[in-house]
């Protein structure tokens, strides 16, 4: 196509929105000295294939022949055809169209001639996809959710891998104005649990996506906020994610966590998840030595009268929990781990007299406390006992430091804890009583993952 040197000016733009939203921009131009042709107006079209395609009724070939589109049998369908090919093969189509005029004014346009259509394909950077490919592997559920038209924001979850026209799901990409349209909100919920993509989508839906995403039990964390006007949204989410230098002041005082760039995302799911877990573990940690204490102690007091635990022993159990408990805690393994809760019983028929039956309880508590850690970080397992040796040997020093002044108090502290001497026999007995609750566990994990193999 040859481009003659010549002047125009621009009479007029408008920008238009057709079905579902899909806008398309026009130009209204004319010629600049030419007197001849001077009520000649040229009028441009671009914007989303499927509008353009209804604004026109002619098109031009490769050749560059004007054709009737409605003369040519099948001529329509056909480029309906490829703009809905290019939209589930990940594309957003987009269309040229140009006519003439001689009112100096852009109205709803008719009769235009098509002059192509083509596919835009989004390319996002390989972090981004891997991050999201991790979010997923991780269980998080991601929706995407935008006020740029939908073909747009389908587009971008494509490259992305969040959207696919194989999806078995009608329901996974939807416009902003369906749910505004929803007044059920029992099936309002359902659909916007099954949306992976939306479009259109103004702050007041985005607020209803999460409310309603709340209310189906999802813990949800927004990602974004370019503007102020998703204040609402941002104050109903649970957790709230922003980056530093692309989110305005209000989003970011708004933020649980601000980062720089989504590389950061999958580390703050994987260590936020973590560290949820091992506040959970420690709590039962603390509950089981409480539980374990508190049954230990009233049946030993119905049977002799008299408590085997003194304060300065409970005190000393409080420390070691909280010793191990606190490294445990900023510790990051691999594989589920579960807890078991021992209650221990009364060693009340031991031979001996009874400051030996005494020390001997308080012996075996404080070792099961110890063993409970081991139940916790599923010590049994290799991958487990590898990274705690390579990583967290910390632990390990924490754990011999115990150990060590355990033996001190209960042989050398006689005055000061309560306890008398043990002699190997007896030490032997409490170690193995306090091993039995770790074998146990152990084994009872076994039992339940083989009945869950055959169910």
């Amino acid at each position: 196509m040859e481009f003659p040197d010549t002047n125009f000016r621009i009479l007029a733009r408008k920008t238009r929105s057709g079905a579902s939203g899909k806008k398309v921009s026009g130009v209204l131009i004319g010629k600049i000295g030419d007197s001849e042709e001077r009520n000649i107006l040229h009028l441009h079209y671009k914007g989303a294939a499927s509008t353009i395609l209804k604004m026109c009724s002619h098109f031009y070939d490769t050749k560059g022949k004007r054709h009737d589109m409605n003369n040519i049998s099948q001529k329509r369908l056909m480029f309906e055809k490829v703009i809905e090919d290019m939209e589930h093969n990940g594309l957003r189509p987009f269309a040229f169209a140009c006519g003439q005029t001689d009112i100096e004014e852009i109205k709803e346009d008719t009769g235009l001639d098509l002059l192509a259509i083509i596919g835009l394909k989004y390319h996002c950077q390989n972090e981004i996809k891997s991050e999201m490919e991790a979010l997923r592997k991780a269980g998080v559920t991601i929706k995407m959710v935008s006020d740029d038209e939908l073909p747009a924001v389908k587009a971008i979850a494509w490259e992305l891998g969040l959207f696919s026209s194989q999806s078995s799901n009608i329901n996974v990409a939807m416009e902003g104005q369906e749910i505004r349209e929803m007044t059920e909100s029992s099936s309002r919920i359902e659909k916007v649990n099954q949306t992976t993509v939306m479009g259109n989508c103004l702050p007041n839906n985005k607020f209803l996506m999460v409310e309603d995403l709340k209310k189906n039990g999802h813990v949800v964390a927004f990602y974004g906020s370019l503007t102020a006007r998703d204040a609402p949204a941002l104050k109903s989410c649970d957790i709230v994610i922003t980056e530093n230098f692309r989110c305005t002041e209000m989003a970011r005082e708004l933020s649980d966590i601000s980062i720089n760039d989504m590389s950061s995302l999958s580390l703050i799911f994987k260590y936020g998840r973590c560290a949820y877990h091992n506040i959970q573990k420690f709590f039962q940690l603390q509950l089981t030595a409480l539980i374990s204490a508190l049954i230990i102690s009233f049946a030993f007091t119905i049977h002799s009268g008299d408590s085997p635990l003194t304060a300065l022993q409970l005190i000393w159990t409080n420390l070691i929990i909280y010793l191990l408990g606190g490294f445990m805690m900023v510790m990051n393994l691999e594989g589920d781990t579960s807890q078991i809760s021992l209650l221990l019983r009364g060693i009340n028929h031991f031979l001996g007299e009874q400051g030996v039956r005494k020390t001997m309880i308080f012996d075996t508590f404080i070792l099961c406390q110890i063993f409970n850690h081991f139940n916790v970080i599923d010590l049994v397992k290799k991958e487990v006992l590898k990274v705690v040796f390579h990583k967290y040997y910390c632990f390990l020093v924490a754990l011999g430091t115990v150990m060590v002044m355990h033996i001190l108090i209960v042989e050398v502290g006689k005055d000061v804890a309560s306890c008398v001497r043990l002699n190997a026999v007896q030490w032997t007995f409490c170690f193995l009583l306090a091993a039995f609750s770790w074998g146990f566990d152990w084994a009872m994990k076994q039992v339940l993952a083989s009945l869950q193999s055959y169910i």
